[in-house]
């Protein structure tokens, strides 16, 4: 292991934007060989986030949404933020009751991953979900989703395809396959 890698110091700390749905600040850090730059950092303090694969038998349940800043339709899978007191198996059922109608009577969380490690602390944790009932909630007014179920060998194929771009999507599929 490189004993080069040490930690940061922070010298100072100012926010730049505080909006509901993002905190955005400047921290002044101190690198190990003593040079001073500055970081933009995105503070999160809540429980972070949860992916649901859905599996039935073969087959996967994807999401196509519009993204606004790619300005493209991606594929992913159903998820959204773990609130707080919330586990993920429960943010999963309730996200996935949301976004496509369902509830699962089986969530086993498989791992997480850091959504952005060079900007904020933010987990997103992965659960396979499997084993559904109709459960309808109320979906968010800002998301417009079409699910639809695939194959897993079409998932593979898409994604060897360069059909599948979403960051999140490929780090959960990468936990999925290794099981």
């Amino acid at each position: 292991m490189n004993t080069n890698l040490k930690r940061w110091t922070t010298k100072s700390s100012h926010g730049l934007l505080d909006h509901p749905r993002m905190q955005l600040r400047e921290d002044e850090v101190e690198l190990p060989n003593g040079k001073t730059i500055r970081y933009l950092v995105q503070p999160y303090d809540g429980s972070g986030g949860v992916v649901i694969i859905c599996r039935d038998n073969e087959k996967i349940l994807l999401q196509k949404e519009y993204s606004y800043p790619v300005d493209e339709v991606l594929w992913q899978f159903p998820g959204g933020k773990i609130e707080t007191n919330e586990s993920p198996a429960a943010a999963a059922n309730r996200e996935l009751a949301e976004e496509s109608g369902l509830r699962a009577r089986q969530v086993a969380e498989i791992g997480a991953f850091y959504a952005d490690n060079r900007r904020t602390s933010a987990r997103l944790h992965v659960v396979v979900a499997e084993n559904f009932s109709k459960h309808n909630l109320t979906p968010d007014t800002s998301e417009i989703i079409e699910s639809e179920w695939i194959e897993i060998n079409d998932i593979k194929q898409m994604i060897k395809k360069g059909e599948i771009k979403n960051y999140a999507f490929l780090a959960a599929w990468a936990l999925f396959s290794s099981l």
